[in-house]
């Protein structure tokens, strides 16, 4: 025990080391106060012996959840986060999170102040507590995604209704994308959901369900298109091993949101930041990082399909 602990300093030292002004929390870590945040700013002295020192400004803790590429990858999203806590005069902090239930207390519970969270996420945290909304996130031109369902090239199937009594994966049963539509089409059709799928495989993320197809350990399974285009635009070979069978119609991509009550000068600051990110050198450069155009101003009332959707599934 003891050996793993001087093991675990002995990282953490290093990583302290390596990495300037940026700090990646687990959502555990999510309840500390800013004012208990750490830096992990180039050591001075008194790091030197182990100790950590604690950052004379508050931290701006922003929950990230990989709904563009499927797996979080804190490269890509490091350039937001210091941007906005640059501005705002805060220190970085990047939130990881497990599941879309723990995304949704961390707002809940103003554990972060600002979170990209998936479209499922960001409706149940609406529905419940009035999770608001401060900006979507444009990619290729559009303000939209859709649901997938993939089968092995190889495969016969042409519609869901080919793959009853086959293996199906889904990244999360929250997900509007990954599980909510294509559940629902089904029971559109008569069907018992519980009942249709031989197996069904709850995996990591979108991209795992994508590449458990086109491994064909599963045959079928849904998935965002943001996700499978991202995938296919670094591997051109995929597009060979999965097809994709069936799209929903135009969904709304999921947006940067934040508890109601945060307080309304930095709520303010955010939106306006992220609003106005591609009028900026760095701001491009943060937006280019996550594959993104710009963030533009959301619209409630695309997201009635997307409510109808989920208020359906839950009856």
């Amino acid at each position: 025990m003891v050996l793993s602990l001087l093991i675990g300093l002995t990282a953490a030292a290093f990583i302290a080391r390596r990495t300037a002004s940026f700090l990646v929390l687990r959502p555990d870590q999510a309840r500390l106060t800013p004012r208990c945040a750490v830096t992990l700013d180039e050591p001075d002295a008194s790091s030197a012996t182990g100790s950590v020192r604690v950052p004379a400004r508050p931290a701006l803790r922003v929950l990230i959840t990989p709904v563009l590429e499927g797996r979080l990858t804190t490269a890509r999203y490091r350039p937001l986060v210091e941007y906005l806590a640059r501005r705002v005069g805060r220190e970085p902090a990047l939130l990881e999170h497990r599941t879309s239930s723990e995304v949704v207390d961390l707002v809940r519970n103003r554990r972060c102040e600002l979170a990209l969270v998936s479209l499922g996420s960001f409706l149940q945290g609406e529905r419940q507590f009035g999770m608001e909304m401060l900006a979507v996130p444009q990619v290729a031109g559009e303000v939209t995604f859709q649901s997938l369902v993939l089968v092995p090239a190889s495969s016969s199937a042409s519609s869901l209704l080919e793959l009853k009594a086959r293996r199906f994966a889904c990244a999360d049963t929250a997900s509007v994308t990954g599980w909510i539509h294509p559940a629902h089409w089904l029971r559109q059709q008569g069907l018992d959901i519980e009942k249709y799928f031989s197996e069904y495989s709850l995996v990591v993320g979108h991209d795992e369900a994508i590449t458990s197809v086109a491994s064909r350990f599963v045959d079928g399974a849904a998935a965002s298109s943001l996700v499978y285009e991202r995938l296919v635009a670094t591997d051109e070979s995929l597009s060979q091993r999965v097809r994709v069978i069936s799209r929903s119609a135009p969904l709304p991509i999921p947006p940067m949101v934040t508890h109601p009550r945060l307080d309304p000068a930095l709520k303010l600051q955010l939106s306006t930041l992220l609003l106005g990110m591609q009028r900026d050198p760095d701001g491009r450069w943060a937006l280019a990082s996550m594959g993104v155009d710009r963030f533009v101003a959301p619209v409630p009332s695309r997201y009635e399909t997307a409510r109808a959707l989920v208020a359906g599934s839950s009856r």
